[in-house]
């Protein structure tokens, strides 16, 4: 019994929230104030055009001269001697930048990839120079392996430190 009395109460609260909610909704707006309802009556400040307006007739019915006017001498001097990048705009000149990075960035990262696959093989063939029982196959065959194997690790790391320094030089001039 007094579970379905509770039960019942918190129904009509629920319903009496519910009808608030929905009356609030309906308020009405609040009224203009009486600058912006006189900005609304006059329209605004009109636009007037300074001169003539061009249309679409006046290009069609136009002959299409072009006057070309002697360069002043102020220009001259900046013309006579243009930028070797005067071709290229900054959008391209960036992409340039960034793409010689990208390739500097590159070089180095496949030149460590190279040193570091080098030194495995050369650990391994380390190695098998000690796992080796027969002095033999260890002096005629593993030996050269190392000796060749170090020099193209030798090789490859100028060929990272060379990467580096590019890759160095490319930023301090982008700097």
């Amino acid at each position: 019994m007094k579970r379905t009395a509770l039960l019942l109460l918190l129904c009509g609260a629920a319903a009496a929230l519910a009808a608030q909610d929905k009356t609030d909704t309906t308020a009405p707006k609040p009224k203009d104030s009486p600058l912006v309802r006189a900005a609304r009556a006059n329209g605004g400040k009109p636009h007037i055009p300074s001169g003539k307006v061009i249309t679409n007739a006046d290009v069609r019915k136009s002959k299409g001269k072009l006057v070309v006017l002697p360069p002043k001498p102020e220009d001259a001097a900046k013309t006579a001697a243009p930028a070797a990048d005067s071709t290229i705009g900054p959008i391209e000149a960036w992409d340039a930048k960034l793409r010689s990075e990208k390739a500097a960035d590159d070089r180095v990262a496949a030149a460590a990839k190279k040193v570091a696959d080098l030194q495995r093989q050369l650990r391994g063939i380390e190695d098998s120079y000690y796992a080796a029982d027969d002095p033999n196959v260890r002096d005629r065959t593993i030996v050269p392996q190392f000796a060749n194997k170090k020099q193209e690790l030798e090789t490859a790391q100028q060929a990272l430190a060379d990467a580096r320094e590019a890759r160095q030089k490319l930023t301090a001039k982008a700097n």
